[in-house]
């Protein structure tokens, strides 16, 4: 055999040597950590749904899943890949902890050498976080009464028994269970709980932005969609925040103290005029009744706005490329991407 044939000959060797190792490793050791998750896919809700307990307290939601997921790993808990239900009293810009209870975790670390109970801060974990009371989250399904990711099971739905909570506005989200990327599903749609509906005096004011995926321009105007529930004489203030990784640093009112009525919500934003980059804000909605009670909306997503028009000279290269240094989304990003590619066609076609 010449030299160059037995080279060939040894690096095929271990080429497939490191394959198969390769291989070994992945079943050994990948397990479940880097598949996707099950969501919990829930239908376009309605804006607001009123539950009235003078008729009824219970309240039905429907959802469906993608997929089955019911075949577990060797290092999976065994409730893993399943689904679980609440309600959260409080709207956020993020969110809530990827965990729900110690005992989770610590059943958890028992099977998966990855789950390090020391290594996991208390904020993390829903009952013992600094961001959420008790009161402000309520389980629909206990933690024992998981529900398998079937086809069978999501078309039951889920029921919310609404006796015990107190009248006011609530958001519903579905969890799956699958340590450690458990995953939050958001139902993008308010529950509001009354004693009486024919008594809007008696119950707290609510209001809500829908969900949407929108790019503004600088100075273009865009009427928000959401809803109001509320007694007369309420009113609403409203601000933007620019997004700087996940958190709003400082919130600047464009509506203060506008008249509102129960319904659709008629509230007007003009984006701003950035400059440089494509910039992510947030929209967020306080809305006082008479008797001084308050709730408070945010969009669910961010928006993003393009940078202002420059009629400076040129960047130094041409407008092809993004900021690096640009915080935002990753819808940000493609926006930024696309532009810049448009941009440097442009720019291209020019000097041709």
């Amino acid at each position: 055999m010449g030299e160059m044939a037995f080279i060939r000959t040894r690096a095929l060797v271990l080429a497939l040597s490191l394959e198969l190792w390769l291989a070994r490793s992945i079943v050994a050791h990948a397990a479940n950590g880097s598949e996707p998750r099950t969501p919990v896919r829930w239908p376009p809700p309605a804006c607001m749904t009123v539950v009235d307990r003078s008729s009824s307290a219970t309240v039905h939601f429907d959802y469906d899943i993608p997929e089955e997921d019911t075949v577990r790993t060797a290092d999976e808990v065994e409730n893993s890949r399943t689904h679980q239900f609440f309600v959260l009293s409080k709207q956020t810009t993020e969110l809530p902890p990827v965990w729900i209870s110690w005992n989770d975790i610590t059943r958890a670390a028992m099977v998966d050498p990855e789950v390090r109970p020391t290594e996991i801060d208390e904020d993390d974990v829903l009952e013992t976080s600094s961001m959420w009371h008790a009161d402000e989250w309520i389980r629909i399904t206990s933690d024992e009464d998981r529900r398998p990711i079937t086809f069978e099971q999501a078309a039951e739905g889920v029921d919310w028994d609404t006796t015990a909570v107190a009248q006011g506005t609530y958001v519903v989200w579905g969890y799956t269970y699958e340590p450690t990327r458990n995953l939050w599903s958001p139902r993008w749609g308010a529950v509001k709980v009354v004693d009486r509906a024919s008594d809007p005096a008696s119950s707290p004011p609510s209001v809500f932005l829908m969900h949407e995926e929108v790019v503004l321009e600088a100075g273009e105007r865009h009427p928000l969609p959401g809803c109001v529930d509320t007694m007369p004489g309420s009113t609403i203030t409203a601000w933007y925040g620019v997004v700087l990784g996940t958190n709003v640093a400082q919130w600047i009112p464009f509506a203060q103290r506008i008249p509102v009525d129960s319904g659709e919500l008629s509230l007007v934003f003009e984006a701003p005029a950035f400059k440089d980059s494509v910039t992510n804000v947030r929209i967020r909605v306080d809305i006082e009744d008479p008797h001084g009670r308050t709730y408070t909306a945010y969009s669910p997503r961010v928006m993003p706005v393009n940078p202002a028009a420059d009629d400076g000279p040129p960047p130094a290269n041409d407008g092809c490329g993004c900021r690096a240094d640009m915080d935002g989304s990753i819808m940000a990003w493609l926006v930024c991407i696309v532009l810049a590619v448009a941009r440097c066609r442009s720019h291209g076609r020019a000097r041709a």
